[in-house]
């Protein structure tokens, strides 16, 4: 008696590096202690560095209520910069959401899941040959809950069928509006 061997799928997320908190845009604007803070403050907690981040936003908007931009040019970079650090923020919440355990106990189970059913469904390499990008390795493994291709008859069966059913409500939504019928 021969066993089906159980394929090994790929893992939906690979491995993330560490977030360092000396890349961030604002880093450069941080004082010395804020920097400190940040270096010694746990890598899977950015609550901080949302709050210090927020915090210059806070300043930014005090700045400006106090000497309003002059010209438009002043006021587009002072937009940008307040899209900018907000855009970080999103960034660091979604990490944050993403590293921190903030999930249901179930969320990891289902994505998981849900990867392994697009991989044997065929999902991933129809999104392949549209030109998306899909996880590393999933195109090696063939799909093996995809419905077999009809022949030739029975594909002319099924139009035909889908016709007449096509007909059939076409006339049925004729008598229903027809006052005379």
């Amino acid at each position: 008696m021969t066993t089906t061997p159980i394929p090994v799928y790929p893992p939906l997320h690979p491995p993330k590096p560490e977030y360092d908190p000396s890349t961030s845009t604002y880093w450069p604007y941080f004082t010395k202690e804020e920097q400190q803070m940040l270096l010694n403050h746990p890598r899977e907690e950015v609550t901080l560095e949302i709050g210090l981040m927020r915090s210059e936003i806070a300043e930014v908007l005090k700045a400006q209520q106090k000497d309003p931009c002059k010209t438009p040019q002043e006021s587009l970079s002072t937009l940008y910069t307040i899209a900018v650090a907000a855009r970080t923020i999103g960034t660091l919440v979604k990490y944050q959401s993403d590293y921190n355990q903030t999930h249901n106990k179930w969320d990891s189970f289902l994505a998981e899941a849900k990867h392994i059913a697009l991989i044997r469904t065929g999902v991933y390499r129809q999104v392949a040959a549209l030109g998306y990008a899909v996880p590393d390795g999933v195109l090696e493994i063939e799909p093996d809950l995809m419905p077999k291709p009809l022949s030739y008859s029975e594909s002319l069966i099924v139009e035909a069928r889908e016709k007449a059913a096509f007909e059939a409500a076409k006339t049925q939504a004729a008598t229903d509006t027809d006052p005379l019928a």
